[in-house]
């Protein structure tokens, strides 16, 4: 497939583009919660995954990551462990994660949500979320 793509890129003269999607390291402080928007700290403490995949990625790379703490500590943590030529991080809110709970909160629970407080669902609001059909469609179901 890479040849494929190369030789195509060199008749048509275009560049491509390679994208390696790296999660941040763990978040500890969470107490077992959805942490999404908030901006809390990871744990870069085990240098052994850093240095395997700074092994693994690019040393020409591009950095992109969100404005979120937790994404750049984990990109410094990679370069730190691999020789990169560019040290530079781009950080772009659009990498964020996303914020569902404007999409499936009601207004009362999105301020619970920002203030770090719980919202209070029952399991069957919960599960009155999207599902996927059979064709792959999305459509609401009641739980």
């Amino acid at each position: 497939m890479d040849r494929l793509v190369a030789s195509k890129a060199a008749t048509d003269h275009f560049t491509r583009t390679r994208w390696w999607w790296v999660r941040h390291a763990p978040v500890r402080v969470d107490e077992g919660r959805i942490y999404g928007q908030r901006d809390l700290p990871c744990d870069c403490s085990e240098a052994s995954v850093f240095a395997s995949l700074a092994s693994l990625l690019p040393q020409d790379a591009i950095w992109v990551t969100s404005h979120l703490s937790r994404t750049v500590q984990t990109a410094q943590a990679i370069q730190a462990a691999g020789h990169f030529a560019s040290p530079e991080i781009h950080q772009d809110k659009d990498f964020a994660e996303q914020h569902l709970a404007r999409a499936f909160c009601s207004a009362g629970s999105r301020s619970r949500i920002r203030s770090g407080t719980p919202p209070r669902t029952s399991a069957r609001r919960t599960a009155k979320v999207l599902s996927t059909s059979s064709s792959g469609s999305a459509r609401a179901s009641r739980g």
